[in-house]
């Protein structure tokens, strides 16, 4: 399946306590919360509930967190703020991996919006240049991929940033 990238927003009072504990501010399904999946009966097939559930708020990066990574930072120079949306990675373990959990308060948001508002399609164009690996085989398709996570990211954090929220995310 491999490891993904979800964020959630997060009410700036909500954020020393998050910090404290993460797992218990995540959903137990993410990805079930981004793609909207109904719960089902595994005995019946049947939904568990039969009122429509309301989507959670969530910024599904995929694994394009890590193409983000790389947008955002630069191995010779200082990183871009908006790497504070992406940071961190894994610890893998022989059993799997124990995710990552990152935690930003309304001040950090407000400077990550701001960053990452000036990432354009010429930083993505760069980006590949730069790593031809990220390109499988379809150098459109993985620039269409990363552009649309881009502004996914983009919309989700101008949207927390405008209501005075913080977000935690989970690489995982």
């Amino acid at each position: 399946m491999g490891i993904r990238y979800y964020a959630c927003p997060l009410p700036d009072s909500q954020v020393m306590f998050a910090r404290l504990e993460p797992e218990a501010f995540m959903s137990r399904d993410p990805l079930a919360d981004a793609w909207g999946l109904i719960e089902v009966d595994y005995e019946t097939g049947q939904p568990i509930d039969s009122e429509p559930r309301p989507q959670p708020e969530v910024l599904y990066l995929d694994k394009c967190w890590r193409e983000l990574q790389l947008l955002f930072g630069d191995e010779d120079g200082p990183f871009r703020t908006s790497f504070d949306l992406v940071r961190g990675a894994v610890t893998m373990t022989p059993r799997g991996w124990i995710p990552y959990f990152g935690v930003l308060d309304a001040d950090e948001v407000t400077a990550v919006a701001q960053n990452i508002d000036q990432v354009t399609a010429a930083d993505v164009d760069h980006l590949l240049e730069e790593h031809p690996e990220l390109c499988r085989d379809d150098d459109d398709g993985e620039r269409k991929y990363i552009l649309d996570l881009l502004g996914d990211a983009q919309q989700f954090v101008a949207s927390m940033m405008k209501r005075g929220w913080g977000l935690i995310y989970m690489i995982g």
